[in-house]
């Protein structure tokens, strides 16, 4: 969050964006831990992979309800593949 600490970034996002950004990135390296794990990916899965990276990587979405549906269904796949994996929590 060096770029985004003020009212706005470089890219105009928000620190609290720029922080649902980051627990989003979080959520998807847990998710591709999950995946990894010897478990049955669902064409949802990588869709979802490749949604939350776009969303992230290119900063096309800064609004916060969205992100955080994101954020939540990320964790919500991840319990669906792999419950109880401690290295997928993140």
């Amino acid at each position: 969050c060096k770029g985004c600490m003020g009212t706005a970034g470089v890219c105009g996002k928000k620190a609290d964006v720029a922080g649902l950004q980051d627990k989003l990135t979080g959520a998807l390296i847990g998710l591709a831990r999950a995946v990894g794990s010897n478990t049955e990916p669902t064409e949802h899965t990588y869709q979802l992979l490749i949604k939350g990276l776009f969303t992230t990587i290119t900063n096309v979405n800064f609004n916060e309800n969205t992100l955080q549906a994101l954020i939540d269904e990320v964790h919500a796949e991840k319990q669906n593949l792999l419950p109880s994996c401690p290295s997928c929590a993140w």
